[in-house]
């Protein structure tokens, strides 16, 4: 939602007489500004074993001080040509 501009538009109102029906609706426009700082590492064994299973580790970093925006994708490529794909 980065570059959106949001309005928020309150309204009141009673069951009484108001005598002055001009200031019973405000509003307020906020523009959102995104804001993200991901980073990502990857560690895994130099060498490994013919059929066994070998473990990477994978760390996304989001070094934002304020919220956790939502990771939309995260995609690591393994070779295929007579691999064994897992899952992450």
């Amino acid at each position: 939602m980065s570059g959106v501009s949001l309005e928020n538009r309150v309204t009141v109102g009673s069951d009484t007489t108001d005598l002055d029906n001009t200031n019973n609706s405000a509003d307020a426009d906020t523009s959102v500004v995104g804001q993200a700082a991901l980073s990502v590492s990857k560690s895994g064994p130099a060498t490994a074993v013919a059929g066994e299973l070998v473990t990477y580790t994978v760390t996304l970093t989001n070094s934002v001080p304020m919220g956790k925006p939502r990771l939309k994708r995260s995609t690591d490529h393994m070779p295929t040509k007579g691999k064994r794909n897992e899952k992450i």
